[in-house]
């Protein structure tokens, strides 16, 4: 079997709590309580991005995760559940790299739907000793780019949610990203103008990917410029 995966436990689901409680926990948990999904020796500011996600009987996005990672620029290691096998990786924004036992990049589509967060650790935590050499290292941008078209997640991100229009930032480049020729035409009008999301709506059959899904993508890539809209016209 390979060093770096396992068969799957049965998911630990995420307890309602916030970042004074978790802080406060020791770092040796008994093993019975089985799987945490957020370790409480992440760093404060990303802990409490993690847990405003958090519901009761829910759990922590794997997209929600790394863009948090990003936002911060704080490495994190994650614990992922692909198929039955569990797979640790790591990502390091301010490398612009991850690493993982195979390329996730290159999963298909189906599998990067399937493809679920575990638990959320520092980067140091999946880093064993003689595994490392057998790790495969990718750049993170693609990465972003793909789980946000493809992965599990399809809901506009938080913070750009809400009355307000977007346009791709100017100057952005799209170079080295997989892009497929029926999303030009939403790449095109991002480009024109500000457009809201039912503008963009309004040509979705057409475009292949869903709006909400091109405008986290943009996002994760810093190409999304966001203005706040009082117009009433904007819903």
């Amino acid at each position: 079997m390979n060093p770096h995966t396992e068969p799957s436990s049965a998911r630990t689901d995420f307890q309602t709590t916030n970042a004074g409680s978790t802080l406060a926990m020791a770092d040796n948990w008994p093993e019975a309580m089985g799987l945490t999904t957020v370790r409480s020796t992440l760093s404060p500011s990303l802990l409490q991005d993690l847990l405003r996600f958090s519901v009761q009987g829910g759990e922590i996005d794997l997209l929600h995760a790394m863009a948090a990672s990003v936002r911060h620029g704080k490495p994190m290691s994650l614990r992922l559940d692909l198929g039955g096998l569990r797979l640790f990786a790591a990502i390091n924004p301010s490398v612009q790299i991850f690493r993982a036992p195979l390329d996730l990049c290159a999963l298909s589509p189906t599998d990067l739907a399937s493809l679920r967060l575990m638990g959320v650790e520092p980067e140091s935590a999946s880093l064993r000793p003689g595994v490392a050499e057998r790790t495969h290292t990718g750049a993170l941008r693609p990465l972003l780019w793909k789980l946000a078209l493809y992965g599990s997640r399809a809901e506009l991100f938080p913070e750009i949610a809400g009355k307000v229009r977007y346009r791709i930032a100017f100057g952005v480049t799209l170079n080295g990203l997989h892009v497929e020729p029926d999303w030009m035409p939403m790449l095109q009008r991002l480009k024109s103008a500000p457009l809201s999301l039912d503008e963009l709506r309004a040509g979705g059959s057409k475009f292949r990917v869903s709006p909400q899904r091109m405008l986290n993508a943009l996002y994760l890539q810093s190409g999304l410029m966001i203005s706040r809209a009082f117009d009433t016209k904007v819903k």
